[in-house]
């Protein structure tokens, strides 16, 4: 395929967000629902045929023919901060939610403004976009930070279809100390997430950190993860920062 591209980690051909998310999916135990990596070509009938494709094949791997999915931009530069998140389900929903989000785009100064034309409308060329299957029946979704170094902050907001999974709450894991102090939610009322499961999600973004530093030479900035209600946690999106020039961070 020449526009869809499944768990690539070519950071030079699907940017640096995409491909750290492909790379988290390499690692041993971690868990990343099945997505592929639209990029806006010349020839639209190709890239038409080939989003279509992909998105039989990600039906096939959720286990449904129109699977719900997360649509979002992927790469660094054309977005600032967190990327915008679209759900649809349905392979025209996916053709619109694609061609809003390269549609909406803001481009540096510098960057290649070439366009080509995409279902009906002309898009910037080579803006990459993740479409990704969602997790069934997820609880809490939520934001690990782990910046500053010293410290990681854990953010969870409980699903809006369980009612009763307690309120939008916030923790700060101490490395130097181990310990977790609750920074925000009620003290007295239930929180998305254990105890238990708050130190699986540290743990795992600690190896996770501690492989992305040592096999590519970058640094996990932010881990956007879902717990389902068997108290598994998937990980959806990765802002990633590179630390350094070595060829490892762009090699797939």
């Amino acid at each position: 395929m020449k526009h869809v591209f499944f768990y690539s980690a070519n950071s030079a051909l699907v940017g640096l967000r995409a491909a750290a998310l492909g790379r988290l999916a390499m690692l041993p135990g971690v868990r990343v629902p099945p997505y592929f990596c639209v990029l806006a070509q010349e020839g639209p009938g190709e890239s038409v045929a080939e989003i279509a494709a992909g998105y039989r094949m990600l039906g096939r791997c959720c286990g449904e023919a129109d699977p719900l999915v997360s649509v979002r931009l992927a790469k660094v530069g054309i977005t600032k901060g967190r990327a915008p998140l679209i759900k649809v389900r349905g392979l025209t929903a996916l053709f619109e939610a694609i061609g809003r989000l390269q549609k909406s785009a803001s481009w540096d100064e510098g960057d290649n403004r070439a366009a080509a034309p995409v279902f009906g409308a002309c898009f910037p060329v080579g803006v990459p976009v993740i479409v990704q299957g969602t997790v069934d029946e997820p609880v809490a979704f939520g934001i690990v930070s782990t910046a500053p170094r010293a410290a990681i902050a854990i953010y969870a907001v409980p699903s809006l279809r369980l009612p009763g999974l307690g309120a939008a709450t916030a923790w700060v894991f101490d490395l130097t100390t181990c310990t977790l102090d609750q920074q925000r939610g009620d003290r007295c009322g239930r929180a998305p997430l254990d105890a238990d499961l708050i130190l699986e999600l540290v743990m795992q973004v600690r190896c996770i950190g501690g492989q992305f530093a040592d096999r590519w030479n970058i640094q996990v900035l932010e881990l956007e993860f879902t717990v389902d209600r068997r108290g598994a946690i998937f990980y959806t999106h990765v802002r990633p920062e590179a630390t350094g020039h070595s060829n490892r961070a762009s090699a797939g």
